[in-house]
């Protein structure tokens, strides 16, 4: 059994950490069983109401501690992101049947809850704990795919067409310290967490798979319009799949470019660095980000916006290099953000990310340029 020594931790801040644990799970509660094989595949939990919730948590902390360390919790910020490919300057790209092609990185999902912990002036120091979940596709027939992508259809036993692939999807649990400061400061994060690839488990909860999450969306997709959109077979591969912690650290600092009134301009440097024991997949990384705020809400019912612009490099232990530019556009009120963000990579996907088999002939020339992604997020307080 694996022993986790803690050095130096408040009581408290394991409590809480506990709280946001479950938390994190019971947002499950929608689904009728939700599965964590990332921690032990051996356990269900099954949660359907907040009072359900709280019996939980009475019997793992102090009776008395609890209901307020729950309720601590509820005001916690909780952000929901997803990302597809998509291709906005063609839109119908992809060699088949003028749709998207859905290999390479193809689908992302994740939730993050975020804790304050202290404010002091103007630093302030907060938790951060989060699931994410990517997916990352090619055919079992690359090449023919880009020639004549019907020849690798074939009907499945519900009379849709469907394709094989190979897949390798990437799960991230992670806890994050984070401290920020207001305007011409440096900032930080620090933390880690469990590190997966999966290349063969195909039978995943939808809320912890981008697989399950794409199987499960063309799959009701075809029942509803009769089999407008083709499904895939996923191949698992033995022996691909690994699992591992890691540690990740950034540090930034945001400087004031111009401002007024009603809005600031900002330019933000970045540093980051993940050690993982995933192969291949440990990078250092950087950006530059320029955006403005425009603070139009002023305290009153109007959101405040935001737009940047981003520019980021990761070079990886195997050398291979990945970078991307994106912008980014926003709207927040007190209680409920709305985010979008459209990223454009500059060169393929790491290469640790490859879903094609060591042994495939030509492996690296076969893989799909890296796509355009189309994010959305949202954030909000979990209800009191």
């Amino acid at each position: 059994m694996n022993q986790i020594l803690l050095y130096n931790i408040d009581m408290k801040a394991i409590k809480f950490f506990s709280i946001l644990l479950f938390t994190f799970l019971s947002l499950a509660g929608q689904a009728e069983v939700f599965q964590a094989p990332l921690i032990a595949r051996a356990v269900k939990i099954s949660l359907k109401s907040d009072s359900e919730l709280k019996e939980v948590l009475n019997k793992v902390v102090h009776h008395d501690t609890a209901a307020s360390l729950f309720d601590q919790v509820g005001e916690a910020k909780v952000t929901l992101q997803l990302v597809n490919d998509y291709n906005f300057q063609n839109p119908n790209s992809g060699p088949i049947d003028e749709r998207n092609d859905d290999l390479g990185f193809t689908h992302g999902f994740k939730v993050e809850i975020q804790k304050s912990l202290l404010n002091q002036g103007f630093d302030k120091y907060f938790l951060t704990i989060s699931y994410e979940t990517n997916l990352y596709t090619n055919s079992d027939k690359p090449k023919e795919f880009q020639e004549n992508y019907y020849s690798t259809l074939y009907e499945n036993d519900d009379g849709f067409l469907q394709a094989d692939v190979y897949f390798k999807e990437e799960n991230l649990i992670t806890l994050m310290a984070n401290k920020i400061k207001e305007n011409n400061a440096f900032y930080w994060s620090a933390g880690g967490g469990y590190h997966e690839i999966n290349a063969d488990d195909t039978k995943r909860g939808v809320l912890i798979s981008g697989l399950t999450q794409q199987k499960d969306h063309h799959r009701n997709i075809n029942n509803l319009l009769g089999g407008t959109l083709r499904e895939y077979n996923y191949l698992p591969q033995e022996g691909v799949s690994q699992n591992g912690v890691f540690l990740k650290g950034m540090i930034g600092k945001d400087l004031t470019v111009y401002k007024t009134n009603f809005n600031r301009g900002f330019l933000r440097t970045e540093f980051e660095a993940m050690a993982t024991q995933i192969k291949d997949a440990s990078y250092l990384g950087t950006s530059i980000e320029f955006g403005n705020d425009f603070e139009v809400g002023n305290g009153s019912i109007l959101p405040d916006i935001r737009v940047a612009s981003k520019y980021t490099a990761k070079q990886y232990t195997d050398s291979s290099t990945y970078r991307e530019f994106s912008l980014e556009a926003g709207v927040q009120t007190r209680y409920l953000g709305l985010k979008f963000k459209y990223v454009l990579p500059q060169t393929d996907n790491a290469k640790y990310l490859n879903p094609l088999p060591e042994d495939f002939e030509n492996r690296e020339g076969l893989r799909p340029p890296a796509e355009p992604t189309f994010w959305l997020m949202i954030e909000g307080k979990l209800p009191h």
